[in-house]
């Protein structure tokens, strides 16, 4: 008779053949059906392998499982203190102290009345669980436009995972590393609150901390100006940086000057600057630097009073700049007066013109509908009796 049994690690099937006085123990292959190993006798034979790896203070188990006839009986020849093993199982059962950390020899024993078999390993025992505890020092600041990174940090064991418990939109985290990384947008300036939490089988902890986005200057564009000699000039920069930027004029004309922390330019040309003048100015904070020009044109026809009123009309700063779908000018008049505003394109072509009559001292505000025209620079003209202003505006849709 024949007797079969299918071995757990998955590569054999074992035939038996038996008699009256012995059996013949054949190992085959369970794919090719080749004959791998005989046994003759009803020796035991081991045919498990063992765990080699063994923490401080976690439970080891390893189910030996020999084949005999009859069935054998297991034994420890070698083992570590604390260490058991189940006679009629095979199961092997230790759980290492804190001082057995390192490497410890082990050899079981298969054996009935045929023979024995023995099986001789060494297991590494690793020190003992830890909670994670973070080390690293957390990189708080950020520059939008530029990539973050910022290497976590820990102690603990086994092995570490990594995840971002709170973050803002974009941020990752490499799990298994702990590296951070993060390009922030300019709308992501700001304050953001990050949590970051370690974790293994044994605990968990986390790192709180706000990260600052900041922003190198930038500084909006600024059209070209025409002006006349002799008159008062100024001109409010605009810019969009975190920290505040300061200013810093690198080229213009004698006189001009532009406020450090304001960014206002303010200039009063002499009759002998007359023509272009080209404005060079930047702003900066420790994080970067941004530079602007633009063209300034002293003419001698053009009058432009912005501080003192006139006996007819004065024209107040117009708004904003640049324009999107309207440009308000407002005027404030001196006496009653008939006022013809006039639009020009940079080809002198005109493209818009009103008529409005104003009360002695009264107020009123003309508007350009500039959703109608194309982007780019444009100059208007106000007449009223024998006064006219022209003043340039940028149109940015």
């Amino acid at each position: 008779p024949v007797a079969n049994r299918y071995i757990p690690q998955g590569k054999y099937w074992l035939f038996r053949f038996t008699a009256e006085q012995d059996t013949l123990t054949c190992m085959v292959h369970a794919a090719t059906a080749l004959p791998y190993r005989c046994f003759t006798g009803n020796a035991p034979t081991i045919l498990t392998l063992p765990k080699t790896n063994a923490r401080i203070g976690l439970l080891y188990t390893y189910d030996v499982l020999a084949f005999g006839d009859p069935a054998p009986a297991y034994s420890l020849a070698t083992a570590p203190a604390g260490m058991t093993i189940h006679a009629g199982t095979g199961r092997i059962l230790w759980t290492p102290a804190s001082d057995q950390e390192g490497m410890h020899d082990v050899t079981v024993v298969a054996k009935n009345r045929s023979g024995s078999d023995e099986q001789s390993f060494r297991i590494n025992v690793a020190p003992a669980s830890a909670a994670p505890e973070i080390t690293s020092t957390p990189v708080t600041e950020a520059v939008a436009g530029r990539q973050y990174s910022y290497q976590v940090t820990a102690d603990g064991t086994p092995p570490i995972t990594y995840a971002l418990e709170e973050k803002p939109d974009g941020m990752l985290i490499e799990p298994g590393r702990g590296t951070v990384f993060w390009t922030p947008s300019r709308a992501q300036a700001g304050t953001h609150p990050i949590v970051i939490s370690a974790s293994n089988n044994a605990g968990s902890s986390e790192q709180r901390f706000a990260l600052e986005v900041y922003k190198v200057p930038r500084i909006d564009p600024v059209p070209d100006q025409l002006i006349g000699p002799s008159k008062p000039f100024w001109y409010q920069t605009s810019t969009d940086a975190r920290p505040d930027a300061t200013f810093t004029l690198n080229a213009g004309p004698a006189g001009l000057h532009i406020g450090e922390s304001s960014g206002m330019i303010t200039w009063t040309p002499t009759d002998q600057q007359l023509g272009s003048h080209t404005i060079l100015f930047e702003a900066r904070n420790r994080f970067g630097v941004d530079q602007r020009s633009f063209e300034i044109e002293v003419d001698a026809t053009v009058g432009i009073d912005a501080t003192s009123p006139t006996t007819e009309f004065r024209l107040l700063p117009h708004y904003p700049q640049p324009a999107s779908a309207s440009l308000a000018i407002p005027v404030q008049t001196g006496e009653t007066t008939h006022l013809h505003l006039e639009v020009y394109d940079l080809l002198g072509r005109s493209v818009e013109q009103q008529r409005v009559i104003v009360d002695y001292g009264a107020s009123v505000t003309l508007t350009i509908k500039t959703a109608l025209l194309q982007p780019g620079l444009y100059f208007y003209r106000v007449q009223g009796g024998a006064q006219q202003k022209l003043r340039s505006f940028l149109v940015s849709h």
